[in-house]
C-alpha cells in the first residue's frame, strides 16, 4: 500500500472528479463520497500545514544538529509516495517530478 501526503491525495481527489465530470471513465462511486473526500482532505490539509515531507532531503534538513539517537535517517526506508519506488528521483527530492521507475542511474535519485 502506498501513502500519499495531502496534497497528492487533493491531486488525484480532483483529477478523480474532473474525469467524472467530463464521463471520461464510469464513476465507481457516488458523487457524494467524492466531494466529501474533498471537503476532509481540504480541512486536514488546513490544520495540518506543517506536515513534515518524507523525501531523503527534508529528513537530512530536520536530522542537522541532532544526535545520533534522534535522528530520522536511517529509521525508516523512503520511497516515493506516488509510485512506490526507492529509485524515482521524488524519493529524493519532493520537488522533483514522479517517473513512476525503479531504474538505477535516474537523474536526481539518491540510488544513481
Amino acid at each position: 500500500m502506498q501513502i500519499l501526503t495531502l496534497d497528492e491525495l487533493l491531486i488525484l481527489a480532483q483529477q478523480y472528479s474532473d474525469a467524472k465530470a467530463n464521463n471520461t471513465f464510469a464513476p465507481c462511486n457516488p458523487d457524494f463520497l467524492i466531494q466529501n473526500m474533498l471537503v476532509h482532505l481540504l480541512r486536514l490539509k488546513e490544520e495540518n500545514k506543517n506536515l513534515e515531507c518524507q523525501c531523503h532531503t527534508c529528513i537530512k534538513k530536520r536530522d542537522k544538529g541532532k544526535s545520533f539517537f534522534d535522528r530520522e535517517y536511517g529509521r525508516i526506508f523512503i520511497v516515493c509516495p506516488i509510485c512506490g519506488n526507492k529509485r524515482c528521483p521524488h524519493a529524493n527530492n519532493h520537488e522533483n517530478q514522479c517517473t513512476n521507475s525503479n531504474e538505477s542511474g535516474q537523474v536526481g535519485s539518491a540510488y544513481p
